[in-house]
């Protein structure tokens, strides 16, 4: 239990910065990627992140991974908000949004099998 308990009281810390990489590093790669149909330059931009993002491991970690990696200094307040303008405009897809978790056709999909 004293690591697990040394895990919550590491998690307890904020990160320094803003919880901002995410649409840094997606704007970065819509900017190379301009011209693309919207599907193609957010499958990119996804790519861009994972290989991007800026991994935390906690010194207790069991599973590596966590949202500290988001949080980031900004040292360019216009680069964030050309960000921010740019990532509004191709919208945002997650789990709160269903946009993007759901199989059509689930009928056919479950007689058919994988």
């Amino acid at each position: 239990m004293i690591h697990l308990d040394k895990m919550k009281e590491a998690i307890k810390v904020r990160p320094a910065g803003d919880y901002v990489s995410s649409e840094i590093l997606r704007y970065r790669s819509y900017r190379t990627t301009f011209g693309r149909s919207p599907l193609w330059a957010k499958a990119e931009a996804l790519k861009y992140v994972f290989i991007n993002y800026p991994a935390h491991v906690y010194e207790y970690d069991r599973i590596a991974g966590s949202r500290a990696g988001c949080f980031m200094e900004v040292t360019d307040q216009t680069e964030l908000n050309r960000a921010r303008a740019i990532c509004g405009s191709y919208g945002t897809l997650g789990f709160w949004t269903n946009a993007d978790h759901f199989a059509p056709g689930y009928r056919q999909f479950l007689s058919d099998g994988i």
